[in-house]
């Protein structure tokens, strides 16, 4: 496969987008609708569970041994960054078990919408 333009052509012409993307005018905000649209979870088969790509790409939720979660570190540190997301986490450091919980939450908040703070769960 032969290209049509000079490599250096190519880098030019990226470079040239990326430059024309950031000088954009943001959207005019007088045409923002004036209520937020309620964002929900997408909803997933009940015995799978679900979440951001991100967290699972990330090294947030790590596989440790016995003698590691014995003495889990307090990090405070970049945890994942690719095309534009990075996650950054202060705590002590998390493990499988804490991704067994974090997607049971999701599961649990999956019918509410994001943000929602009147919703009681009920034992």
């Amino acid at each position: 496969m032969k290209l049509s333009r000079d490599p250096a052509q190519v880098i030019a012409a990226i470079a040239e987008r990326r430059k024309n993307i950031s000088t954009q005018k943001s959207p005019n905000p007088i045409n923002a609708p004036s209520s937020p649209v309620p964002v929900q979870l997408d909803f997933w088969e009940d015995g799978k569970r679900a979440a951001p790509n991100a967290i699972f790409r990330s090294a947030l939720f790590p596989a440790l041994n016995p003698k590691q979660k014995e003495n889990r570190k307090f990090i405070e540190e970049k945890i994942f960054s690719v095309a534009g997301l990075t996650v950054f986490f202060t705590g002590k450091q998390f493990d499988q078990s804490d991704l067994d919980v974090y997607l049971e939450l999701l599961n649990m908040a999956r019918p509410y919408p994001l943000g929602s703070v009147d919703v009681l769960i009920k034992n």
